[in-house]
């Protein structure tokens, strides 16, 4: 079985704990814990980074077994430096698949609000995700009360596979879940649900 990255990028902007207290640290641990117990595991790796004023690894390294997971420190601080973010893990990945080129490679970002730190990064990321995407690589974005369509179109993500949910802490936890469902999907070369197919399924 051909391995999978997937990657999770995570608002971690002082309005994520404002607005949703707990519920990004569950969202985390419900992905993490879906990944572990799935068959496919051991042919699986995980990232997991969060950004504000600045992007911060959550994984001890930027790839590893997702077995290996036992923490994940999240703590919300700072502004929205999305595209900054985004623009770095996507170099990072670049460089880390060189040599993986069976590698299936997965990013899912979750955010609940707009740039506004890092404008000036928005054509390297463009051309960075568009070169991204040629490859095969499966780039999401999930707004959390903001339009993920826009958001995916702004930095050249598809805009067919970005999703909006309302900003409640229900719906972060089982964007996570369909993230880890994605994955597994993506695992096994299956073409996996839409999330409001997802979520009408997820009881």
């Amino acid at each position: 079985m051909k391995p999978v990255f997937s990657v999770i990028l995570i608002d971690a902007s002082t309005s994520m704990e404002r607005n949703f207290q707990n519920a990004p640290q569950q969202a985390l641990e419900a992905f993490v814990r879906s990944q572990a117990n799935s068959p496919d595991a051991d042919d699986t790796f995980v990232g997991i980074f969060s950004f504000a004023s600045d992007l911060k690894m959550l994984t001890a390294k930027p790839l590893v077994p997702v077995k290996e997971i036992t923490d994940i420190p999240y703590i919300s601080d700072g502004v929205t430096r999305l595209y900054g973010s985004v623009l770095e893990v996507l170099n990072l990945l670049e460089n880390l698949t060189r040599h993986e080129t069976e590698a299936r490679v997965l990013l899912h970002v979750f955010t609940d609000g707009a740039d506004n730190m890092s404008h000036e990064k928005l054509p390297a990321l463009r051309q960075a995700a568009g070169a991204a995407r040629a490859k095969g690589w499966t780039l999401k974005i999930v707004g959390f009360g903001i339009q993920g369509d826009a958001l995916a179109r702004e930095m050249n993500f598809s805009a067919t596979e970005a999703i909006t949910v309302p900003a409640d802490a229900q719906s972060i936890i089982r964007t996570a879940r369909h993230a880890s469902y994605v994955t597994t999907m993506t695992s096994r070369g299956i073409t996996p649900m839409s999330y409001d197919e997802y979520a009408r399924n997820d009881h």
